[in-house]
């Protein structure tokens, strides 16, 4: 999979861009910060709703937004500041190396249907596939920057690899560019992925 992601690099440096290597430690913290946070934000948000139409709401998304009220204000403070921690991290890091944007994987896996989710995954480490995409992605929620998902190729059995592209705030334009320049040349949004592939290589 990854292998996907440098010829997508690759291709970008073909046209003029410069890479550098960026580590910015600090997101491991986003998933604890985005559960008090962002859960406590959409619960504040949806509380009205939720208690006078429930039942319109899908059940697994009832649970979270209901969860937003069990968590303490101590909890949630704490929460905050961390994501002020990421969100100065993550800018210092577009200052300081003067990027346009930041790539990386959209997913540390390549995706699968929709049923297989929520099963663990082959792996040993008790996750989900669910989970695992959240971990990955909950990040620029935290941060709270544009990213946008291109198609990057896919693995050998046929199941789909993502490119995120992580931008500054308020730039999305940059990044439609940069996933247009990389589409037009890879046009991997015409093909279809091997769902009975996915299907097999689940638990």
């Amino acid at each position: 999979m990854l292998d996907a992601i440098q010829n997508a690099l690759d291709f970008y440096v073909s046209m003029g861009a410069d890479l550098v290597e960026v580590r910015i430690p600090e997101l491991e913290l986003a998933v604890p910060a985005a559960m008090p946070a962002l859960v406590a934000d959409t619960t504040a948000y949806h509380r009205e709703r939720v208690r006078t139409l429930a039942d319109r709401y899908e059940a697994s998304t009832r649970v979270m937004i209901e969860l937003g009220e069990l968590y303490p204000a101590t909890h949630y403070v704490t929460a905050q500041r961390a994501r002020r921690l990421l969100r100065d991290r993550f800018r210092n890091a577009f200052e300081m190396f003067r990027l346009e944007a930041l790539v990386a994987p959209t997913l540390p896996g390549p995706t699968v249907p929709f049923d297989k989710l929520n099963l663990d995954l082959t792996d040993g480490s008790g996750e989900s596939p669910g989970s695992s995409y959240f971990r990955n992605c909950v990040a620029a929620n935290v941060v709270g920057v544009p990213v946008l998902s291109a198609p990057a190729g896919f693995t050998s059995d046929g199941l789909t690899i993502g490119m995120a592209i992580w931008g500054r705030p308020f730039d999305e334009a940059t990044l439609f560019r940069i996933a247009r320049a990389y589409e037009s040349a890879h046009p991997w949004h015409e093909r279809q992925p091997n769902l009975e592939a996915g299907k097999a290589s689940r638990r």
